[in-house]
């Protein structure tokens, strides 16, 4: 037993989706950014969504996930990204090698028209990136998260 881990770009749905899944099957669900703002609340820019140090991030990830299998706890639905944008703002892949230490059993990635994510991320946020922009995001996300399941032996569903 391990992590499912559901990817997609800001806006996608995978907070929503995540939710009634673990709901359904009475597993437990938390976010990435949670995980890691409960042991340093200060790493994430709530406004921006941008992080200033990806890889300490990452780390601070790993740590959390250790603690949360290491209380007993055997399942867990993680909602997070394959691509994070850092301070430039540019999009930067998570190394394969976090995702090493993440106990994944399988990898899904939530994809949805990029209109449809820029109207989502308007009314939620009041602001968004550009449509072309979370189209392009949206595919480096998709393409990454393909190449980690098939690094790490993993299902893959889109």
């Amino acid at each position: 037993m391990g992590t499912i881990f559901i990817g997609g770009v800001h806006g996608v749905g995978k907070t929503v989706i995540c939710r009634r899944v673990a709901s359904q099957l009475e597993l437990f669900h938390n976010t990435a950014s949670a995980m890691i703002a409960a042991l340093n609340s200060s790493v994430i820019k709530p406004h921006t969504k941008s992080v200033d140090n990806i890889s300490r991030n990452q780390d601070i990830l790993v740590q959390a996930i250790n603690q949360y299998f290491s209380s007993g706890k055997d399942r867990l639905i993680l909602d997070g990204h394959f691509v994070i944008p850092n301070m430039v703002p540019q999009f930067k892949t998570i190394d394969v090698d976090i995702f090493k230490h993440l106990r994944l059993d399988g990898v899904v990635v939530c994809h949805d028209d990029p209109y449809c994510i820029y109207a989502r991320r308007m009314i939620r946020d009041k602001k968004s990136l550009a449509v072309r922009m979370i189209a392009e995001i949206q595919k480096i996300e998709l393409e990454h998260a393909q190449f980690v399941a098939e690094s790490l032996g993993i299902p893959f569903l889109i």
